[in-house]
């Protein structure tokens, strides 16, 4: 009975031991198992660095148990990299997110770079790697800028035109196809602002036409674009004067002829259109209106236009059909303001 119990005793504990060690060895390989890298990941693909630094942002994951993790970036032709200061989350499941990111400037190399993601613990590393872009953008400049006229009246057309340039290599060619601002600052003031925009033609060129309100500069900018810096002309000073004041003017001797007027007949209409001159009055060339208002009528009534000649006179007729009020009217011109004669009443007749 003795040798029984103790057989069945070893046996028992032979299969606990082994139970154990059935438990124990994957828990251990485990442990000891390399991490994995995957995703790595790069924004933007392509790092165009301008007038401001530009960063890269970097991301990948591992799984597995990791007791060190880097990222390393070298530019092309160099063999030495730069460590990446990482940030890490866990995704649960034996996944770990890591992120990190790197500014580039004018001092960066242009071309492909390389990232290296390594992951290691003490029973070996893995690692991935890959490539992403950092483009220097090119210089711009904006050649030939000009406003004309430099002197002009207020309210009239002014024209400015330039040309926007990239360069390749030591050369300066046309960049087509983008957007330029032309900007406006007056005499009294230390604000730009933004009048108008064009975008440049297959040699660079633009243009634009703006309205002259006071006296100041202008220039031309370009924001800059894909691996196009910006730039901005020279100023363009423009004297804006005020227009000239209009000359008065006046309707003298209007008359209807041939009173009272039969109905049906023509009545004939005689009168002097005169500008005030320096010294005096003097005979005007332009269109006068003639108007009628019917008695009992508020309203006046168009009814036909005629030109003065070189001495201002003027004649003309209509039929009389109603009686009433005649007179003539001029709208005014570019240099003369507007007048109206006095009123002149006929009486028509059967």
């Amino acid at each position: 009975m003795v040798r029984r119990i103790s057989a069945l005793a070893i046996a028992v504990a032979t299969g606990a031991g082994a139970l154990t060690f059935a438990q124990a060895v994957p828990a251990s390989a485990e442990a000891l198992a390399a991490p994995t890298v995957s995703d790595v990941r790069v924004s933007p693909g392509a790092v165009v660095v301008g007038r401001f630094p530009a960063t890269a942002r970097f991301s990948f994951t591992t799984t597995g148990s990791a007791e060190n993790v880097t990222l390393q970036v070298r530019a092309p032709g160099i063999g030495v990299g730069s460590q990446v200061k990482l940030d890490s989350r866990s995704l649960g499941g034996g996944r770990t997110a890591w992120w990190g990111s790197k500014s580039f400037d004018t001092g960066s190399p242009a071309g492909t770079w390389t990232l290296l993601a390594v992951a290691s613990n003490k029973d070996g590393e893995n690692s991935k790697n890959g490539e992403f872009k950092v483009v220097q953008s090119r210089d711009t400049r904006i050649a030939g800028f000009r406003v004309a006229p430099q002197t002009v009246r207020k309210g009239a057309d002014l024209s400015v035109a330039g040309r926007l340039q990239i360069q390749d290599g030591s050369r300066w060619e046309g960049h087509r196809g983008q957007r330029v601002n032309i900007l406006f600052k007056a005499d009294d003031s230390r604000r730009w602002e933004r009048v108008t925009t064009d975008r440049t033609d297959g040699f660079g060129g633009f243009r634009a036409t703006v309205p002259a309100k006071s006296s100041g500069w202008w220039k031309a900018e370009y924001d800059g674009g894909f691996a196009a810096k910006g730039s901005e002309s020279d100023g363009e000073r423009v004297r804006v004067i005020a227009p000239p004041q209009k000359a008065a003017s006046r309707i003298v001797k209007f008359d209807a002829l041939r009173e009272p007027a039969k109905r049906g007949r023509d009545l004939f209409f005689k009168g002097t259109l005169e500008a005030a001159e320096r010294f005096g009055w003097d005979g005007h060339r332009a269109p006068v209106r003639l108007f009628f208002k019917a008695d009992g009528s508020s309203s006046w009534q168009s009814v036909k236009t005629v030109w003065t000649g070189r001495d201002g006179d003027f004649t003309t007729k209509a039929t009389a059909w109603r009686s009433g009020e005649w007179r003539a009217v001029f709208a005014g011109d570019g240099e003369t303001r507007g007048s109206t004669s006095a009123r002149d009443h006929v009486r028509v007749v059967r």
